[in-house]
């Protein structure tokens, strides 16, 4: 019989169930002006989390339900054209041109935002690479890389080198908040009761020492612009001070107003509704250590960057009054005999980037039945798929994403998509399990558990190894899924992780990352072709879709026709005509054109083998389509023309009133010299041509056509002039 271990495979610096790369939070005493708060009543330590080990097996949640049919479109269709302004056409095309001249990827560079990036290639193609996360922000006039590494601002504060958001940090003292996130339009700030020691600056991390007598303060900036702070407590006798009983963050904001969701998270909310900074639901976890669990792999994890297993972890209960925040932390844990210092208090703040209409990602827990806490949040931990046997809210869980859809996408055809997402925990490092992937209905911050989204279509599965040594990324193919989104219009896609392998087995569970990316290969199509028609000698003949036709007469056969057409592209690529011609019932044949620039007539000739083969009379039907090597487009119209290779019958000629006699014919002498004259010219058009004389015009050869002179037509089609 195999024995179960529980172990934290592979961390690499950051949490297992309590990663916090994303979030941000503050805990601070003392007051600072005030702010409308919405009120809230204390809430209490959750009676089976406090005090419960992160390492004990629990039970499982019953097996939920299987995927149902879901909707499926996350977000309202828009109805522009592509989304993209004058400026990023031009911008596009401008690329397109780069690439297809010196064989290399081009970016273009006015289609980057803070997390996607659109690349022309020198094929045609246009390539989307985008991620949940903002991985740059636009500084000084250029694309900078975010980094959360802390430096030292003229007034004495501290900021990122490069965050999407701003933040500064208290560089020691009482002169400025221990935080303020935000800008000067939507910003939160925190004080602190007393003057701030000197930090001690490591990266992205600020150690403020015995905040409280052997209590130390620590606060970790991220590249979103939030901040995760913990206070830790080293001893007993630490943990008895009074202060420590009841915490009370002084809170100041500039058009945001704090509310309680009701699960005892909070959002920093505009007048317009819109959530600019939000809190997940604070806990606290002691430094006891499951006996049975071995050490993670790979590096090692700060004991303040989460709870290990068999740590005893509980909730701290949260009250919202006019300029504060009260957080009450749970006493059994903070005194009891059984907890392990240092312990660590963890409340936490996220900020809400600029995307965040469309980007968001959720977790629910079958545990947690109607928590609300996930939204776009990993405080405590990335964002879980299957059984978690030992840590939290015990019980099965299911991960949502959303990814924007780019605008430039819409209306083409997508040649290839993928959504990539990378695994950074396994339950246990001797097992793989397969993930499926399900699009899903947009993520909001409200549901749970029991009001999550069904999963709808499947995108596809893969197998993923444990995230042991390293973390293991693994690529889903969605080139239909992402179709739909390209041909609705929609704004966003929203898909969520369901355990493949078992939902019951708490050996298959794992953790992803909040941070997964969706790379889009498209094209667009060619337009119709235009300007349809064939051509003889100096003569061209549009397309001819009912009858009668144009009749090609005896030259065809020393100078075959061509067919032509004018091809084009929105991309500007070089495009190529293909006509496919036949009779009747017989084979159909084709003919290709050279490479042309969009826009350019694309003419080629038919063999004079294949028109000398064909009978008098016979009617050529033909049709055309045009590609740019990746799609193509047709033209549905029919055109038709007939071929006739006999020789043209000798006209007959007269003199009108037998001026001009024909004197080869035995015929008098005529007028003198200079006497006017008109003269008739006839032609037996032969069988068949009657009605298709003079270039095709239905006209009675030798008839008057009303301009005081006759016409007739060679057999060939051509007019005989008057003389």
């Amino acid at each position: 019989m195999r024995q179960r271990t529980r172990l934290r495979c592979r961390n690499s610096g950051k949490r297992g169930r309590w990663q916090s790369a994303f979030a941000a939070g503050a805990l601070l005493l003392g007051i600072s002006p005030a702010i409308g708060l919405a009120g809230a009543n204390p809430a209490a330590a959750d009676s089976g989390l406090a005090g419960a080990s992160a390492g004990g097996g629990g039970t499982a949640a019953p097996q939920p339900e299987d995927p149902k049919p879901a909707p499926g479109v996350p977000l309202a269709p828009r109805d522009d054209e592509d989304g993209l302004t004058d400026a990023q056409r031009q911008a596009l095309q401008t690329a397109k041109d780069q690439a297809a001249a010196s064989g290399q990827p081009v970016v273009v560079t006015a289609l980057t935002t803070e997390t996607s990036t659109t690349t022309a290639d020198p094929d045609g193609a246009l390539t989307s690479n985008s991620s949940l996360l903002p991985t740059r922000v636009r500084k000084n006039g250029v694309w900078t890389a975010l980094d959360a590494t802390l430096k030292r601002n003229t007034d004495g504060t501290y900021s990122p080198v490069t965050s999407s958001e701003p933040l500064e940090l208290s560089g020691g003292g009482s002169s400025a908040p221990l935080a303020t996130m935000g800008t000067a339009t939507e910003r939160l700030s925190f004080g602190w009761p007393a003057s701030l020691p000197l930090p001690v600056v490591s990266g992205a991390e600020l150690t403020y020492p015995d905040v409280l007598p052997d209590v130390d303060l620590k606060v970790t900036a991220t590249t979103l612009g939030g901040f995760s702070e913990v206070l830790v407590v080293k001893s007993a006798t630490a943990a008895s001070d009074p202060a420590l009983k009841t915490l009370t963050l002084a809170t100041h904001g500039t058009a945001v107003t704090v509310k309680d969701d009701g699960q005892h998270n909070l959002d920093a909310v505009t007048p317009s509704g819109e959530v600019a900074f939000s809190a997940p639901r604070p806990i606290m976890w002691d430094s006891a250590h499951a006996t049975d669990a071995p050490a993670p792999a790979g590096s090692a994890v700060p004991p303040d960057a989460g709870p290990s297993p068999g740590a005893r972890v509980a909730y701290v209960g949260t009250k919202l009054s006019p300029g504060a925040l009260t957080l009450t932390p749970d006493q059994n844990l903070l005194t009891g005999t059984g907890t392990v210092y240092p312990l660590y208090i963890d409340p936490s703040w996220n900020p809400h980037p600029a995307s965040g209409s469309r980007q968001h990602y959720n977790e629910v827990q079958a545990g947690c039945p109607t928590a609300t806490s996930n939204y776009d949040s990993n405080a405590y931990g990335n964002p879980g798929v299957g059984d978690n046997t030992y840590s939290g809210c015990i019980g099965i869980e299911r991960s949502y994403f959303q990814l924007g859809v780019p605008s430039g996408i819409w209306g083409t055809h997508i040649v290839s998509a993928g959504i990539n997402v990378t695994e950074t925990y396994a339950a246990q490092c001797d097992t793989t399990s397969t993930i499926g992937m399900y699009l899903t209905s947009a993520i909001n911050a409200k549901f749970s558990w029991n009001t999550k989204p069904a999963a709808g279509t499947k995108i596809g599965s893969q197998s993923f190894d444990p995230a042991c040594d390293s973390y293991v990324s693994g690529g889903f193919t969605a080139t239909s899924t992402v179709a739909r989104p390209a041909a609705g219009h929609w704004s966003a896609l929203a898909y969520v992780l369901v355990n493949g392998s078992s939902e019951s087995n708490g050996y298959h569970f794992k953790r992803f990352a909040t941070n997964p990316s969706m790379s889009i290969t498209y094209n667009h199509v060619p337009n119709t072709p235009s300007s349809l028609g064939v051509k003889l000698n100096a003569s061209t003949y549009g397309c001819a879709t009912t009858t009668p036709y144009p009749i090609l007469g005896k030259t065809v056969a020393t100078t075959p026709p061509s067919l032509d057409s004018v091809v084009s592209d929105a991309d500007k690529d070089m495009v190529q005509a293909t006509y496919t011609y036949w009779v009747g019932s017989g084979t159909k044949s084709t003919l290709k054109s050279k490479d042309v620039s969009s826009g350019q007539h694309a003419p080629v000739s038919f063999p004079s083998t294949y028109i000398k083969g064909l009978a008098d009379g016979t009617v050529v039907d033909w049709q055309v389509s045009n590609t740019d090597g990746e799609d193509t487009k047709a033209n549905t119209s029919t055109c038709h023309f007939t071929v006739d290779q006999r020789a043209p019958v000798e006209p007959t000629v007269t003199s009108n009133g037998s001026l001009y006699p024909d004197i080869d014919a035995d015929g008098a002498p005529g007028a003198a010299a200079g006497t006017a004259g008109t003269f008739t010219a006839k032609v037996d058009p032969g069988t068949g041509n009657r009605s298709n004389c003079c270039g095709g015009h239905v006209c009675d050869c030798g008839v008057d056509h009303g301009d005081d002179r006759l016409r007739a037509c060679w057999r060939d089609g051509s007019e005989v002039p008057s003389f």
